[in-house]
């Protein structure tokens, strides 16, 4: 599965996002922990950076820690999706970009971002929201992120820090994909 966006550039550059869980199938009583694993690649240009958080505290799925919004759950059972409170979070409008802030992709090491499942929302604990006896349809919802067509050691060049008013021209990246995985749940 290829994002694109629009730049202009040399070549048109895209992203490739994959995800998967690390057990299809979720024990309840025997307190299983089930990891959701995100792999990203760059494949053009062969080094870009995107900022992991735009005006919301919504994060991506780029870092360690996305949440339960950045996916759609879907109850294959009751053909219904899975309701959950969302993270209220908002950020103040940013003033500055800090290395922490943002994630380097590469054309030739894929980014792989890993979270357990039980812990991918401070507000909502996924596997006590879905029941014993379903089967679970689970994607990942599109985000729109900034990005740079370059690595974070040419974005920063030694600096600490860039104020907003001295970043090149972002390209807005949208993160999606159409992977799904099944997710079925057992008492």
């Amino acid at each position: 599965m290829v994002i694109r966006y629009h730049a202009r550039m040399a070549s048109t550059p895209a992203i490739k996002i994959f995800f998967m869980v690390t057990n299809t199938t979720y024990k309840r009583s025997a307190g299983e922990l089930i990891q959701m694993i995100v792999t990203s690649t760059s494949t053009s240009p062969s080094t870009l950076t995107l900022e992991l958080r735009g005006e919301t505290d919504s994060g991506t799925v780029l870092e360690d820690g996305f949440r339960m919004e950045h996916f759609e759950f879907f109850d294959v059972t009751t053909s219904t999706f899975v309701t959950h409170d969302l993270f209220p979070g908002t950020c103040e409008p940013r003033e500055e970009v800090y290395p922490d802030g943002v994630v380097e992709l590469h054309k030739s090491k894929p980014l792989k971002t890993v979270q357990y499942m039980e812990d991918m929302s401070p507000l909502a604990d996924p596997m006590r929201l879905l029941q014993a006896g379903h089967e679970y349809r689970i994607r990942l919802k599109p985000q729109k992120e900034s990005g740079y067509a370059m690595g974070k050691a040419d974005l920063f060049r030694g600096r600490e820090h860039i104020p907003v008013n001295e970043l090149p021209q972002a390209v807005v990246v949208e993160l999606k994909s159409d992977d799904e995985v099944v997710l079925k749940v057992e008492e």
